[in-house]
């Protein structure tokens, strides 16, 4: 089955539904010579977004915070001892990614006002490393999903306008070994901050602070100034981490 799309005065979109889902963008019968059509492919799952009605969100509620943090970030990140001095390196203290202080890192959020992905790249102050995560919007929260066998949930929950935490919906054993609640705050236009508390084995160990400005308010490619290149996708695997496994193996 196709339907076709007047997009403008010069394109038609034709979409195209079977076992994948193809939508081509074909330039309308003109004395300008034919140029060759472009055709971009999407999965299953983009078709579903696009086929729903777009959300709208309570002000203040996590989807609508989620909504103003759209696009792709650059973050400049800095580490600190728990008494505010400033920290070299978190190497030592167990950190998810650790390594020197400070660093900068491109952070693309995707939110379709049903799915999140969310990819962090170091761009400067540390080696190339990409993490993405992922979430689906649920009974109005953010559920991440899981991070490794035996972790714990992590939610998305909101502290008003502008305001989102990302942290465990319960405190269990899975929290006794790794936990680092996430605090974004939107300051004002293409700006926020996050600040976060790195917690191993039950104990505060160091903080983070991150002041980031809105390179764009999309990430559907690439950044110029991605380290990875301008070509391939922006999201990669989902990250998954090991650190919890013992919890497993234990009750085994």
């Amino acid at each position: 089955m196709s339907l076709a799309i007047v997009f403008n005065e010069q394109y038609i979109i034709v979409i195209s539904l079977g076992f994948a889902v193809n939508l081509i963008v074909t330039q309308r019968l003109t004395s300008a010579p034919k140029q060759r059509p472009l055709a971009y492919s999407f999965n299953i799952n983009t078709l579903d977004s696009i086929m729903k009605p777009f959300p709208t969100f309570p002000i203040g509620s996590v989807g609508y915070n989620l909504m103003l943090l759209r696009g792709i970030w650059h973050d400049h990140i800095e580490l600190y001892n728990l008494d505010g001095t400033p920290l070299n390196t978190d190497s030592d203290l167990g950190a998810g990614t650790p390594g020197p202080s400070p660093f900068d890192n491109l952070a693309y959020i995707d939110f379709d006002g049903y799915r999140l992905k969310l990819t962090n790249v170091h761009i400067r102050g540390r080696e190339l490393t990409s993490k993405t995560f992922a979430g689906t919007m649920e009974d109005g929260l953010l559920v991440f999903q899981e991070m490794g066998p035996g972790a714990f949930h992590n939610i998305g929950m909101s502290g008003g306008p502008g305001i989102l935490t990302f942290n465990a919906s319960e405190l269990n054993k899975s929290t006794d070994v790794y936990l680092e609640p996430d605090f974004i705050i939107v300051t004002g236009p293409g700006q926020r901050i996050r600040h976060t508390v790195l917690y191993r084995d039950g104990k505060a160990v160091r903080t983070l602070t991150a002041k980031g400005s809105r390179l764009s308010p999309t990430c559907e490619q690439r950044h110029p100034s991605d380290p990875r290149g301008p070509n391939g996708p922006v999201h990669g695997d989902i990250f998954v981490s090991p650190i919890w496994q013992h919890l497993v193996d234990e009750e085994s």
